[in-house]
């Protein structure tokens, strides 16, 4: 594996909006999507149950406007993508620890999402599942299994999704996955052993099949730890992870087929962030608190456009 380097390319900034967060809800392992008209579906477990939670919102600008939560199901560590059609694909596991992974798929309606019946991903067991789509109908889910990283091509086709063959891409912890409507896919986790640096693959779904480029490690030093990734159709990345509780950022720019990437900055403390971007720019980024760990807060920002260096 290599570490990738600084080009003159200057990634882009965030200026996010507020100090602390904004406390939205009680909860455990948060999960964001947000499409370009500004609509949000989140998703978490609750604190204590099996419950699973959904809420809707909107993001005009900066601001945040969220909806009452509803539940929808039983799992743990949900994970959410907002297609362009107003289409919600989350994934979960069964248990709380490496088990059975199940989907469901639902249509925003006003205030709320109608959720489908949820569906076993095949005969995938896995835990800390990623699941990414893109405005063609591409869905890629990504999980961990014992230390190793499988990933899997779908299709969403309205609410219908069907699932391609999974494969062993690589090892590690903690797995975050997007995708953009090329089909250029960035994949982001913990090295092994865990407590050290992020890697990321590159990859390209093409006719339902994924090729991934080799692993690649994200600057910024040792304790780094469950990631959240995103990139929008313009090529601009933000990856939130946590260090030693310290909620950090870097953004990134795709170009040539290399990430340009920022140096590393902290926007607040907490555990297990999750990440959205649109084309607008907009970001959301979800967590849970430092201090009282079954609180929820989420982040709004604008992502500014990248600068070519000298």
């Amino acid at each position: 594996m290599s570490t990738a380097t600084t080009t003159p390319v200057t990634a882009p900034t965030v200026q996010w909006t507020q100090n602390g967060g904004s406390k939205y809800d009680n909860g455990m392992r948060p999960g964001v999507g947000l499409d370009n008209y500004g609509q949000i579906v989140e998703v978490h477990a609750g604190s204590g149950t099996t419950h699973l939670y959904s809420h809707t919102g909107t993001m005009s600008g900066t601001s945040v406007s969220l909806n009452g939560s509803q539940q929808f199901d039983s799992g743990f560590v949900p994970t959410v993508a907002l297609a362009p059609t107003g289409t919600a694909l989350e994934v979960h596991s069964a248990m709380n620890a490496v088990s059975q992974l199940w989907a469901s798929t639902g249509t925003l309606d006003g205030s709320s999402v109608s959720w489908n019946n949820s569906n076993a991903v095949g005969s995938n067991s896995g835990y800390f599942a990623s699941v990414a789509v893109n405005g063609t109908s591409g869905a890629v889910l990504v999980w961990e299994n014992g230390g190793s990283l499988y990933s899997l091509p779908g299709n969403l086709d309205g609410t219908a999704v069907s699932w391609g063959s999974s494969s062993n891409f690589d090892q590690g912890y903690e797995p975050s996955v997007s995708i953009n409507d090329a089909g250029q896919i960035i994949e982001v986790h913990e090295a092994m052993p865990t407590g050290g640096a992020l890697w990321y693959h590159l990859g390209q779904l093409t006719n339902g099949t994924i090729s991934w480029g080799a692993a690649l490690q994200i600057p910024g030093g040792s304790g780094m730890s469950s990631p959240g990734v995103a990139i929008n159709n313009n090529n601009q990345i933000i990856v939130c992870f946590n260090d030693g509780g310290d909620l950090k950022y870097v953004t990134g720019i795709l170009e040539n087929g290399d990430v340009s990437w920022s140096s590393v900055q902290q926007y607040d403390s907490g555990h297990y962030p999750q990440v959205a971007l649109n084309d607008n720019g907009q970001v959301l980024e979800v967590h849970q608190a430092m201090t009282n760990a079954s609180y929820l807060y989420y982040h709004a920002g604008q992502m500014s456009a990248p600068t070519q260096g000298s």
